[in-house]
């Protein structure tokens, strides 16, 4: 049940109604002459197929924002609520970012890679240094202990550098691990 198929005239309430509009969209699109109407009984009716071709899709953004007006189902108090909302979130955004709790996506990115590239650096260093005292070591349990002993190392170097965002050169972090015993190695040079 429709109001075309009850009305052909239309108030200006029952326009709004019908077209999911504002009252006051459909009172500036006739005081602007955007849509005829007639007078009866001294009410302005508008006529539905008139309203229909200029509050159709894309027709109503001709129509102003009145304060207080609906919206697409949004009120002007939820509107400015949610405006509220946003700006609190957005200075929350900008005070973390401020404090250093958030950094920019590329910046996070290099920073994955850079990680990547000093544990894939330090593990490939651990065959180096630990080589010479393989070859000579017969035990397999004891082989087990330094292998694992190095590699517990390399990454708790690792660890200790990410949480104190210490930005060394890669050769630094290799050359400490073996608490100077092998400072001058560099891993690059093979």
């Amino acid at each position: 049940m429709t109001l075309k198929s009850k009305k052909k005239w239309l108030s200006v309430q029952e326009t709004a109604h019908a077209f999911g509009i504002a009252k006051q969209s459909v009172q500036w699109a006739v005081t602007n002459k955007r849509i005829g109407f007639r007078v009866k009984n001294g009410r302005r009716e508008i006529d539905y197929e008139v309203a229909a071709k200029h509050f159709g899709p894309k027709k109503i953004e001709d129509a102003p924002v009145v304060p207080g007006e609906v919206h697409d189902q949004m009120s002007l108090n939820e509107a400015e609520r949610q405006e509220k909302i946003y700006k609190a979130m957005r200075q929350k955004l900008e005070y973390e970012k401020a404090k250093g709790k958030l950094i920019n996506i590329d910046e996070a990115i290099s920073r994955v890679a850079d990680m990547a590239r000093r544990t894939r650096e330090a593990l490939q260093g651990i065959s180096d240094r630990l080589a010479p005292e393989l070859a000579a070591e017969v035990d397999p349990h004891r082989v087990a202990v330094m292998v694992r002993r190095e590699v517990d190392l390399a990454l708790e170097q690792l660890a200790d550098r990410i949480l104190l965002h210490v930005d060394d050169e890669p050769n630094q972090i290799d050359a400490s691990l073996h608490d100077g015993d092998q400072a001058g190695t560099d891993t690059d040079s093979k």
